[in-house]
């Protein structure tokens, strides 16, 4: 399951009520949480004012890749 249909389901919201609130198509929004068409980021920023999130809660592999240490520091 995608994680905007998932921040959507959990706010009790249908994804008309979502698409129309975060200024998309409901098709555009379809695609998203189907996996069909990439989340960008405009279209991110908008969902996650209407699902009060921050934006980077939407893309898995970037708080996934924010959570990995860095390699060793060198002095």
């Amino acid at each position: 399951m995608s994680v905007v249909r998932d921040k959507r389901e959990k706010a009790g919201l249908g994804q008309k009520e979502l698409a129309r609130a975060a200024g998309i198509s409901v098709f555009k929004l379809s695609r998203i949480e189907l996996g069909r068409q990439p989340l960008q980021v405009p279209d991110a920023i908008e969902l996650a004012k209407v699902l009060q999130c921050d934006p980077t809660e939407l893309f898995p592999a970037l708080r996934e890749a924010m959570k990995q240490p860095e390699g060793p520091v060198h002095a």
